[in-house]
């Protein structure tokens, strides 16, 4: 017999690097009336340790950054702000993309149904992710939650969305609330 074990969807027996655990005890908190946009400090940010880029999603950054700015971190950027990559504290890392209103989840190689940590990072902040990858998101996320980069005709319209939701708390809010 042949059984395949693998990250894709239609293996025999489907294994994900990463899971999504939920506290039983952890309650929705809402947070009407909060300026999200104002709380933030950063506008883009991209954390990205692997320098060999196989995606070309570097190319995308550089483009983005003609049009919005995009604070880069990391072994491939401004340096690690919260320690060595094997030995990040999430606490840390949450914190920081905290202070951003979106956070860059490219993914280094696109294949079907291949997420990496990048979209687990974001998990109880309130920060917007802009996902880049070959994944069907909508079923690890909410739709709505996220923005999806395939969802745009090019660097300079998502950038324009990104501009648009930074000046527009309301649609900025909404988001946010949909991922809490």
């Amino acid at each position: 017999f042949n059984i395949s074990i693998l990250y894709n969807e239609d293996a025999d027996i489907v294994h994900h690097f990463y899971a999504f655990q939920c506290e039983v005890n952890h309650r929705y908190k809402p947070k009407n009336n909060l300026n999200y946009i104002t709380q933030k400090t950063g506008n883009v940010l991209w954390m990205v340790s692997n320098c060999n880029f196989t995606s070309g999603r570097e190319y995308y950054v550089r483009e983005m950054q003609k049009y919005i700015d995009v604070d880069i971190y990391g072994e491939c950027g401004n340096g690690n702000v919260c320690g060595e990559y094997k030995e990040l504290r999430q606490d840390c890392v949450q914190q920081f993309i905290g202070k951003y209103k979106f956070y860059l989840s490219f993914e280094n190689s696109f294949c079907d149904d291949y997420y990496t940590e990048k979209i687990s990072k974001l998990i109880g902040v309130d920060t917007i992710p802009v996902v880049m990858g070959l994944t069907n998101y909508t079923a690890i996320l909410t739709p709505g939650t996220f923005i999806d980069v395939r969802d745009f005709s090019s660097v300079k319209s998502l950038t324009d969305y990104l501009t648009y939701l930074q000046k527009n708390n309301t649609a900025f809010h909404e988001i946010i609330e949909r991922r809490r």
